[in-house]
């Protein structure tokens, strides 16, 4: 077992050092165009923001070279660009843990900056058929704070509405959508507020019925009892009364009945009785 957990603590530490090795040595080999230009100006000037190192203190507005379309892009004029905080995190390389997605771990590899862009239809290649120069269109590309911006014509592009300006169209790529996925999240945060709230007023008169059922099941067995009770007082009461009050009415009777049996007799005794 000591063997073992020995083998084990040897092959950690080993990719522990090959790890930090390759961190170290991607960390220094991290360059940008700014380490291999040249002092010679561009035949094809163009002004941009560019950096060179993160940080705020490094943007700086430059020439540089002209970008060429290929057979399948479009060169657009921009005319609008919006900042986001998607292009912050790209100025300052942070979090840090971005930086090993491609980045650049000690300096940015992209020295452009900017996302969303809307202009004009510059040029087209010779494979683009649905932009023609001229083409007023928004969309997303890295380094859109330029004057000029290449991008696919397919699946990055769309023409911009009419009825819209271009600094509108610019701002609908990244802030746009993000304003829409907040609305949509917000709706369906009500929504399951408002569901939960449903739940928790049903639950809560699931409870009061639960508790209050047993005391009406009493209350209502009170209520029987008490009247079956009543009723057969009443019974009780009314019973002996009808019986004496009958008895009564049966002496009566038979009392006048004997009255008048006795009656006839003594006229019957007067009239047959010898007289001396």
């Amino acid at each position: 077992m000591k063997r073992l957990l020995k083998w084990i603590f040897r092959v950690v530490l080993v990719l522990l050092v090959l790890a930090f090795v390759f961190v170290f040595v991607a960390y220094w080999r991290s360059t940008n165009e700014c380490d291999r230009k040249n002092a010679a100006a561009p035949t094809n000037p163009m002004k941009a923001i560019v950096h060179c190192d993160y940080g705020v203190a490094n943007l700086k507005l430059e020439e540089i070279e002209k970008p060429t379309p290929a057979d399948d892009q479009i060169l657009v004029r921009v005319r609008a660009a919006s900042v986001n905080p998607y292009d912050w995190h790209f100025v300052e390389g942070t979090p840090k843990i971005i930086r090993l997605m491609g980045i650049g771990l000690r300096k940015p590899k992209e020295i452009r900056l900017g996302v969303d862009f809307a202009g004009t239809v510059e040029t087209v290649g010779k494979n683009v058929t649905q932009f023609k120069p001229g083409d007023e269109v928004f969309g997303g590309r890295e380094g859109a704070f330029a004057e000029y911006v290449c991008r696919r014509a397919v699946g990055s592009v769309a023409s911009k509405p009419a009825s819209i300006t271009f600094e509108q169209a610019a701002s609908l790529n990244i802030a746009g959508i993000t304003a829409l996925q907040a609305v949509r999240d917000v709706v369906v945060l009500l929504e399951m507020v408002a569901q939960r709230e449903e739940q928790e007023r049903a639950l809560v008169r699931r409870q009061l019925h639960r508790r209050r059922q047993p005391a009406l099941h009493d209350a209502e067995r009170r209520f029987h009892q008490e009247c079956r009770t009543l009723r057969c007082d009443s019974r009780q009461r009314a019973k002996p009364f009808s019986v004496r009050s009958q008895a009564r009415l049966n002496s009566e009777r038979e009392i006048r009945l004997d009255r008048r049996r006795r009656s006839q007799r003594t006229g019957i005794y007067r009239a047959f009785r010898p007289h001396y």
